[in-house]
């Protein structure tokens, strides 16, 4: 599949956040985009039809801080995640659009590390990066403007890039929806699924593109504030979560991108998982 367009062109962002009653969070990713080394050509906000005050808490980010590259796009409806992150993409601008849930955060330097890579492997659709789990203790009071405290801010010389093969992803999705920046024009997007969303789409990537063209930072440059399933909101949902992932595995099946040994493969290989996280989320529970 060709990439259209000029590859010598320069490097920008379109950072895209849904956020829905995300009053108690945004705040916290926008400071991490407002710290970055090299600043976003625009962040997009897409409040997902909020009952809370979020949209207040946006606008007045907005005001305060003087951020003219923040742009508030409002849903008349709420759709879900995968919609909203559509909606800011299909308004995107600049050659990258870069994801953020408003849950999380980024290290400083996780555009200009972005940047570099780019620069030197303008081949690559799909860029991601390692993340980790970090407590609330671990960051800066919000109302300071200072930057997430990390220890993981490494240059790029000190650290890897590394192309991921299909294989490797059907394994597991290791890729954290807000590690992720993408080529604005991909073809692609998130389908319209409450769960493993994201994963439906790393899949299609790395299916139509081939993994010469997907690659794997290994700075922890991404930021959550929970463990990735069984503690709240919609990752707490353990079976829905494996339904849908099952559901990613049919539809690469049904394309032609997997045989039907595989499918049935890496399927079972899903099912093992899903009862492995039942066990670890049990034992949290204990603990």
């Amino acid at each position: 599949m060709n990439i259209q367009g000029d590859e010598l062109e320069e490097v920008t962002f379109s950072v895209i956040v849904p956020a829905y009653n995300s009053e108690q969070t945004i705040c916290r990713a926008l400071v991490s985009l407002q710290k970055q080394t090299i600043q976003a050509n625009e962040i997009i906000i897409v409040d997902d039809s909020s009952t809370d005050n979020t949209v207040a808490v946006v606008q007045e980010f907005i005001r305060s801080n003087c951020a003219k590259n923040i742009i508030l796009s409002q849903m008349p409806n709420n759709k879900g995640p995968s919609e909203a992150r559509n909606h800011g993409w299909s308004i995107a601008k600049y050659k990258y659009v870069a994801f953020l849930d408003a849950d999380d955060a980024w290290d400083s330097d996780y555009l200009s590390q972005k940047c570099d890579v780019l620069k030197r492997y303008p081949e690559i659709v799909l860029l991601a990066n390692h993340a980790k789990v970090i407590s609330e203790s671990d960051i800066d009071d919000v109302d300071t403007k200072k930057c997430i405290h990390t220890n993981a801010g490494e240059t790029l010389s000190g650290c890897s890039v590394r192309f991921v093969s299909p294989k490797e992803i059907l394994i597991s999705n290791f890729f954290m929806t807000s590690s992720v920046l993408l080529r604005r024009d991909v073809p692609y997007r998130f389908p319209a699924q409450k769960y493993s969303e994201d994963y439906a789409l790393w899949l299609e990537v790395i299916f139509g593109y081939g993994e010469a063209r997907v690659a794997i930072l290994s700075n922890a440059l991404s930021f959550r504030f929970k463990e990735a399933y069984g503690i709240s909101g919609l990752s707490a949902k353990l079976w829905k979560m494996e339904k849908f992932e099952l559901i990613n595995y049919y539809r690469i099946w049904s394309k032609g991108y997997i045989n039907f040994f595989q499918w049935i493969f890496y399927s079972l290989f899903s099912f093992v998982k899903y009862l492995r996280r039942i066990v670890i989320t049990f034992y949290r529970g204990l603990l």
